[in-house]
Parts: structure tokens; C-alpha cells; sequence
């Protein structure tokens, strides 16, 4: 699996958040106050990192018919420990050498009570010792290995990640995790810094395409932005914010532009494309690009950002809901388009998917 592919874990861990049943609204489902997330065992070669709270969230009464006593069985039985008393999950990655690198990560596991590590999948792995902690190595250099750093904190991830997190000074990520602004039951973070030389070499790429003046602009934003965080917290209402802190004020108010800029822009090209590639005549149609005009005029209101110093920050109500919605009605739209997906594999097309 290659370091571009991981990337999406980030997303995947902050849509877990974000699941809501039929009956419960998304901000009862993660009600409770936000805390702070722990960076215990975070290295300083991390340059992304992304917690949650699942502890909290499973036990809120509107998950009450979650099969909890069968989660508990499995965990004790196959692995040794209870995965219904993790406090706390943290994902992490290595800063890469290079763009197609195999990507080191790891997932941290807090408990509320002390846990063993044990069971059917553990007795068949090799046992060893890494700076005096105990670990079960996977079965091949592919497969995670486990490590035991005490009774209520494990750890899953690159056996080869292991001894530096356990002995590495805190870096930029951690810094994030303890000072963030962001707050709620899900977080990211992400050390811009430390990966702009791979996103520039992305980018280069790109340079032999004559790209729409927005696009081209947004080939700036990694030279803008040192470091960025996503949370989404619940007070009423479900609140998602991403906050992007920038080399200086200039670099913010550029930054923003350039935002506004590409929104107002992709909105314009989706519903045209949409116009152009569907059938006028099919109802269903029609109402989805009526839909999606709807929906995008209101998200490019709702999620305009704020500028203020050399902080730029959007923040989205539980109207974000939406966006699943959006994207499966656009995605089935785009499968059966007469063009096909050859011709949509445009210059531009391939940076939006970069971005």
C-alpha cells in the first residue's frame, strides 16, 4: 500500500465520527464535552496524526442496542483485551522519504481500565522485546505487529516505527495535539512543512498542463500553510472546523482568495458539465442538477472562510451531512455519462484529485 493511498485513512477516521443512525441526530450520537486528545508516544517524525473518541461515542445511550457484549467476546477471545473500553485511538504516520514509499504508521490505543494483549491471533505471532517493551511481530514485513508499552496503552502499527516512538522528542504534530484550537470527539492534524517537498514534486507534474487560472492558483496553497487541524465538536448543533495557520497574514489572506476562488469555480464547472453530459429530457436528471445547484450555493455561503491574522478557518454545521448525499448522486451521474471516463481524466481533473 503507498504512501498516497494512506492518506484517505485520514478522512476515514473523521467520517467514523460522523455516522448517524436514521432515528438520532448526529449531535445527540457525540454529545458530551470534548477533551483534549492524548500525544503520549506521538515521535517527532510524525506529520499527521488523527484521534478519536470511541469509547464516548459507543456508550451514549442512542447506541444502547450496539452489540457490545459481542465486540467484548470477540476482543477477549482473538486478541486478549476488550476493544469496547478504548478511550481513546490514535493514527499517526511517518514523514516519507519519498513520494511512492511504503507508508510507517502506527495506531495508538488508549484503555479506561488496564488491558492484556493475548488470545488465539497473538499466540502465533513471534514475541520479542523493543526498548524493554513487549512485541508481537507480524507474520510478514506487510502485516502490522503489536506492541505492549503497559497494561492500559497498546500499540498497531510498523514494527520499524516502534523503538521511535517510544524514545523520540515531541515534534510539530504533538504540539498540535496539546496546543490545538480545534475541539470535540474527532480530530486531525497535519505538519504541512514537513511534507510540502513531496507536494511540490506532486505538483511539478503538472506543469506541462494549461490549467483555469483557479486551478493554477491552488498550486500555491502548500508554499501558505504550515500546519492544519480538523475537529468536529458538538454543542446544539454538529460542528465541524478546519483550521489552517499560515506562514503570515498575507500568506492568509491569499490563501482565502484562493479558496473562494476554487469553490465558486468548481461549483461553475460541475453544474456544467452536469448540464452538458446529462439527459434534459430525463425528470430525475434535471431535479439532480436542480439538487445540486441547490446544495452547492449554500455550501459556498455556509463554508467561506475566515480570515484573521494568519488564520484561516471554515466551519461547517451539521448541514455537511449532506455532502455523502451529494457525492453518490454525482458519482452515479458521472459512472453512466456518455463521454465516459476517459475524457474526464483532464489536466485539471488530475490536480483536483492531487487536492
Amino acid at each position: 500500500m503507498k504512501f498516497s493511498t494512506t492518506l484517505a485513512f485520514v478522512a476515514i477516521a473523521m467520517l467514523f465520527a460522523q455516522v448517524s443512525s436514521a432515528q438520532t441526530k448526529l449531535t445527540d450520537l457525540l454529545g458530551g464535552p470534548g477533551e483534549k486528545p492524548n500525544a503520549e508516544l506521538v515521535p517527532q517524525s510524525a506529520f499527521v496524526g488523527a484521534a478519536i473518541f470511541p469509547k464516548q461515542i459507543t456508550s451514549h445511550p442512542a447506541l444502547k442496542l450496539f452489540p457490545h457484549e459481542v465486540v467484548t467476546a470477540w476482543g477477549k477471545k482473538e486478541i486478549g483485551f476488550d476493544p469496547m473500553l478504548i478511550k481513546q485511538a490514535t493514527w499517526i504516520m511517518k514523514t516519507p522519504e519519498e513520494l511512492n514509499s511504503d507508508p510507517v504508521w502506527a495506531v495508538i490505543f488508549h484503555f479506561e481500565e488496564m488491558q492484556g494483549l493475548a488470545g488465539a491471533m497473538i499466540d502465533k505471532l513471534e514475541k520479542k522485546k523493543i526498548a524493554g517493551k513487549t512485541v508481537f511481530s507480524g507474520e510478514n514485513q506487510r502485516m502490522p505487529s503489536f506492541m505492549v508499552v503497559d497494561e492500559s496503552t497498546m500499540v498497531l502499527g510498523s514494527e520499524s516505527y516502534f523503538g521511535e516512538m517510544l524514545t523520540s522528542p515531541a515534534g510539530s504534530v504533538t504540539k498540535l495535539f496539546k496546543n490545538g484550537t480545534v475541539n470535540g470527539q474527532a480530530f486531525a492534524f497535519l505538519d504541512m512543512k514537513a511534507i510540502e517537498p513531496i507536494i511540490n514534486e506532486i505538483l511539478t507534474e503538472t506543469d506541462q498542463f494549461e490549467l483555469a487560472p483557479p486551478i493554477e492558483r491552488m498550486k500555491l496553497i502548500p508554499g501558505l500553510i504550515v500546519s492544519a487541524e480538523l475537529g468536529v465538536e458538538t454543542k446544539k448543533t454538529l460542528e465541524s472546523m478546519l483550521v489552517m495557520h499560515c506562514k503570515n497574514d498575507s500568506a492568509a489572506e491569499e490563501l482565502g482568495e484562493i479558496l473562494v476562488d476554487a469553490m465558486d469555480y468548481g461549483k461553475k464547472t460541475l453544474l456544467d458539465q452536469m448540464a452538458q453530459q446529462m439527459d434534459m429530457n430525463d425528470p430525475v436528471q434535471v431535479a439532480t442538477i436542480q439538487y445540486t445547484q441547490r446544495i452547492t450555493e449554500k455550501y459556498e455561503t455556509k463554508l467561506t472562510p475566515v480570515v484573521k491574522g494568519k488564520v484561516v478557518t471554515i466551519t461547517a454545521h451539521e448541514e455537511v451531512m449532506t455532502l455523502p448525499i451529494l457525492a453518490s448522486m454525482i458519482g452515479s451521474y458521472s459512472q453512466f455519462s456518455i463521454d465516459g471516463p476517459v475524457s474526464r481524466m483532464t489536466p485539471e481533473n488530475q490536480l483536483r484529485q492531487t487536492a
